[in-house]
């Protein structure tokens, strides 16, 4: 089955990524004026640990994504490594589909399951001694407890929300994450307003992932109940519990060749943008990790934004694979390059030249250095494109990046600590990054990619701008 990328997906894609990304963002002018510099660098460090445990999942998060659409696409099986168009059909095999829901969602259970133990204990004692010099202790803690629950909630019911990604429900789950989103900004507004600042912040995020996972999984359950009313035998077959662990078992089997390796690079990715933020947190104090927190908050989100596209159009740029349309993938690919780079580059470049009077503006108790953030910019540019085109090789099952990722995140890692151990400041740390990566993942996988794809950067520009061009003739005709 063709999936199809509209106008609606794309713009539904822009409207809830920007509340996905950027509802912290939305919520920062409040926090900034309500909330102490300590408790702020104290959410970041709760996010940092969040993340770390999101990656818990050693890649089925992506690899659900991806193999979801191979199966929406007419594939019968799933290969360890790489894909052969031979083993498309023309329709949609419902009941292969559902054996990797249900393979998914016992191992989002027992990830869920090890990420609350995670963070019950290690994620416990490194919050007590990061907050110990808070005088709500008492707060923090339970601030924490509730963020622990709700990222149990969210890791367990991810696959959902995957799924619809996968089969091309673009439009709906962006939906979804507006209305979630929106929820969680009118609870945190009211939560710090009457004066509870990080338990509202994780209550409010704990009730915005519950309303995503509730609703994700309706619009899951009505689009598998669809297609099998177009085939009457499969609605009513009935597979025994046994046949479906057994079957679990060999799909698990083959996920996890590359599953484990897209894994390990997620661990690789959080090592390389967000482990600084725990080392300054423990050795340049809460303070200084606001600022740096607040930098990478706002990058990150820049990041995500100029991404949106390549993410409304992944399940497209499989199917086109898996088709076998080369040429179309191509142009595809070069448009959501040539979108992500103008809009990263831009959104840096604005908001260096407004960021000093902005801040003042919105009363922000933290300062944002200009120099830490243009050069956070720089280089988690060059980190976010190299990453764009890393997706070409995962989109195609072969994850061939992996050594190269380990090592990097290793030398990023060990180098900031050692630096701060030493008593290094923040932008020694920072310059650890960007040597590491621009010696060769920024440089060698962009190559490389474009190699295999017959293009090159001009190209890749030009055609990029054409099809751009053409996108946004398209969408104005609205």
């Amino acid at each position: 089955m063709e999936i199809k990328v509209g106008k609606r997906d794309i713009i539904w894609s822009y409207l809830g990524s920007f509340f996905q990304y950027c509802t912290s963002l939305i919520i920062l002018p409040l926090i900034l004026s309500n909330i102490l510099e300590e408790e702020l660098g104290l959410w970041y460090s709760f996010a940092s640990i969040g993340t770390l445990v999101t990656y818990l999942d050693f890649g089925f998060s992506t690899t659900l994504v991806r193999n979801i659409t191979y199966a929406w696409s007419g594939a019968n099986k799933i290969r360890k490594q790489g894909f052969d168009t031979t083993d498309v059909k023309k329709d949609v095999n419902v009941t292969f589909v559902k054996q990797i829901l249900f393979t998914c969602r016992m191992v989002c259970l027992v990830v869920a399951l090890i990420a609350l133990m995670v963070m019950a204990t290690a994620g416990t004692v490194y919050v007590a001694y990061i907050s110990r010099g808070l005088m709500n202790k008492g707060g923090a803690m339970l601030a924490w407890g509730i963020y622990a629950v709700a990222m149990f909630l969210n890791i367990y019911y991810n696959y959902c929300a995957n799924a619809l990604r996968g089969i091309g429900l673009i439009s709906q789950y962006q939906k979804i994450l507006v209305v979630s989103r929106i929820a969680q900004i009118a609870l945190s507004y009211l939560g710090i307003k009457i004066g509870y600042g990080l338990i509202a912040l994780s209550a409010a995020y704990l009730v915005s992932g519950f309303m995503i996972r509730v609703f994700s999984k309706y619009y899951l359950d009505r689009a598998v109940k669809e297609v099998e009313e177009q085939c009457p035998k499969l609605a009513n077959e009935k597979t025994p519990l046994r046949d479906k662990i057994l079957g679990s078992v060999e799909i698990f089997k083959d996920i996890w060749f590359n599953a484990k390796r897209s894994g390990i690079i997620s661990l690789c990715s959080y090592a390389t943008n967000q482990s600084l933020t725990l080392i300054c947190s423990a050795y340049l104090g809460v303070g200084e990790t606001a600022a740096y927190g607040l930098s990478l908050q706002i990058v990150t989100a820049i990041m995500n934004v100029a991404g949106i596209l390549m993410a409304a159009y992944q399940p497209k740029l499989i199917n086109s694979m898996v088709l076998g349309k080369n040429d179309e993938y191509r142009k595809m690919f070069s448009m959501c390059m040539f979108v992500f780079s103008s809009v990263a580059l831009g959104g840096i470049t604005a908001f260096s030249l407004v960021s000093k009077e902005l801040l003042t503006l919105l009363g922000s108790n933290t300062s944002l250095p200009i120099g830490m953030f243009c050069f956070m910019g720089l280089y988690m540019y060059l980190e976010h494109n190299h990453g764009q085109y890393t997706s070409y090789f995962t989109m195609r099952n072969e994850i061939i990046y992996l050594k190269a990722y380990v090592i990097s995140s290793l030398c990023i890692v060990l180098g900031s600590w050692i630096l701060a151990v030493c008593g290094m400041n923040i932008y020694v740390l920072m310059l650890v990054h960007f040597v590491v990566q621009i010696c060769f993942n920024n440089w060698y996988w962009p190559h490389r990619a474009m190699k295999l794809m017959n293009t090159n950067v001009i190209k890749t520009a030009q055609e990029g701008a054409v099809e751009t061009w053409g996108l946004l003739k398209k969408l104005l005709r609205i």
